[in-house]
């Protein structure tokens, strides 16, 4: 497959990788969100030439809903490939007895996260193939006309010695409306306000002082590709923070982008409720627990105060967005203490994502991955 997949991919100019954990939803807004998104992102891709996409899944039937979108799109090369974490001997980790999962048994542990199982082989891919641009997007990256184009500008700008930066857009739009999905507009404004509070961070961003690569969406030349593929570590949790960090120590020049306007990118969640929201933000916290009393420091941009410079600051005297705000902080407090809880009582928290259970411990930057045989998480 593997063989097949280089075949089909060979003499690209840009690849995405489309990663699918598992069946996109099969009906309803959520499905709604996510065709509109991947539509948005199939579209841009198509205005490049030489262009294409890999679909990394975890079962052929997951990509069945693509078939359609790509076929509609003949100018766009594409290739499947089956990839999955590989479940490794527990050795001495009890961990699902420990902290009481039902049918501890029936649990095993995995090498690493699928998402960083899929990270691998789409950096591989692209350094095998030398393919000039990889291309990492989450499901709800939402791509508008000449977002590319803006990203390979920026790319070839801060080049050095030869080697073009590695770049990833940032939007202070976390969640935006999708036509026809019923997203509230209490619940947009609420998910904004969560992650947008640190004015400075965005300068710091646009200057180059802070973390560049970010999850939701990357540009990753190939020579960066290689460099990852021999440097990065996949024990750890965080995957974008690692890649970053690979990159910023070997010298590799990388950006980040700020991009305010919706039309060029946002981001676009299936989160609809509180209970969604808390989960979004339960699963952000877990990312910083290796910071050494992360929690208590308020290691997290979700912790920062409303500062000048923020997309709130102008905002902080609209009653709606008053309301956003202590919406966020309220359901932020119950995911610190949710946390905090199963701290205490078991020295570690753990949150679930598509079929695995990730386990996060205070100051240690290695995450537990397991599945249960019992549980369709």
């Amino acid at each position: 497959m593997h063989d097949q997949a280089a075949e089909a991919l060979s003499g690209l100019r840009w690849l995405s990788a489309e990663m699918l954990y598992q069946p996109p939803p099969s009906s309803g807004p959520a499905r709604l969100i996510y065709e509109q998104a991947l539509h948005s992102r199939l579209d841009e891709l198509s205005r490049c030439e030489q262009s294409g996409v890999l679909l990394l899944v975890d079962h052929p039937r997951s990509a069945e809903a693509l078939h359609e979108a790509l076929w509609r799109r003949p100018t766009l090369r594409a290739a499947l490939v089956v990839v999955n974490p590989q479940p490794i001997p527990k050795r001495d980790l009890d961990t699902p007895r420990r902290c009481h999962w039902p049918e501890p048994a029936r649990w095993r542990l995995y090498d690493m996260t699928d998402r960083w199982a899929r990270l691998r082989a789409a950096l591989g891919f692209a350094a095998e193939l030398r393919i000039p641009y990889l291309l990492l997007p989450s499901w709800d990256s939402v791509w508008g006309r000449g977002l590319l184009a803006h990203l390979e500008r920026t790319c070839l700008a801060h080049a050095q010695a030869g080697r073009p930066a590695a770049v990833s857009p940032h939007t202070p739009w976390q969640h935006s409306p999708t036509r026809g999905a019923g997203v509230s507009a209490a619940i947009v404004r609420a998910t904004v306000a969560a992650f947008n509070r640190q004015g400075r961070w965005l300068k710091q961003l646009a200057q180059g002082k802070a973390q560049a690569l970010w999850g939701k969406m990357s540009l990753i030349p190939w020579q960066a590709a290689a460099l990852l593929c021999e440097k990065a570590d996949w024990r750890v949790w965080e995957d974008d923070r690692e890649l970053d960090a690979v990159l910023q120590a070997e010298g590799y020049p990388v950006r980040a982008v700020v991009i305010e306007k919706p039309a060029l990118y946002r981001q676009a969640l299936s989160v609809f409720t509180e209970d969604d929201l808390l989960r979004l933000i339960e699963r952000h916290l877990h990312y910083t627990l290796d910071i050494p009393d992360s929690l208590a420091r308020g290691a997290t941009l979700l912790s920062a105060p409303l500062s000048p410079g923020s997309l709130l600051w102008e905002r902080r005297h609209d009653p709606r967005w008053q309301q956003a705000i202590r919406t966020s902080e309220r359901l932020l407090a119950q995911a610190q203490a949710r946390i905090r809880q199963r701290l205490e009582q078991y020295g570690c928290s753990w949150v679930d994502w598509g079929r695995y259970r990730l386990v996060a411990q205070p100051g240690q930057p290695f995450v537990q991955v397991w599945k249960s045989s019992a549980i369709a998480l």
